[in-house]
């Protein structure tokens, strides 16, 4: 398993921006949503028999990629996550999202929560990777 931590791109001159207006908890809900996607995606640990579900405690960004609500802001990074999570959807058996309570004490909640806590202190010191799909 490995795990990274950064900051919420808002800059569109960034090649990692996915189209985050502000770096909030929702929208970094939404990045690590389609972070997780990529690299699965781009470590070709799909197969049409692997079920991906997807758990957080964000049912905004849970509800805002599998398309259940429509976005009235971030507009660009929900279309982003829906694309990819429908690109994903067809390499794989089954891909969901389901919702956990925070701080109940869920280990990898609560990983994701240090995460964000140390995501929150990165800077601009952050490096610029190429996204390609």
């Amino acid at each position: 398993m490995a795990s990274y931590a950064g900051p919420v791109i808002t800059d569109p001159d960034e090649a990692s921006h996915l189209g985050a207006e502000v770096g909030s908890n929702n929208t970094a809900e939404l990045s690590a949503i389609w972070w997780g996607l990529y690299i699965m995606r781009a470590l070709n640990l799909l197969g049409d028999d692997v079920e991906v579900t997807i758990y957080g405690d964000s049912e905004y960004a849970g509800k805002m990629a599998n398309g259940s609500w429509k976005p009235k802001e971030n507009k660009e990074l929900v279309m982003l996550i829906r694309e990819l999570w429908h690109m994903t959807l067809l390499k794989c058996g089954g891909l969901v999202w389901a919702h956990v309570r925070a701080h109940q004490g869920n280990y990898y909640n609560e990983m994701a929560d240090e995460l964000a806590n140390r995501g929150v202190h990165i800077q601009e010191d952050h490096k610029s990777i190429d996204i390609d799909m």
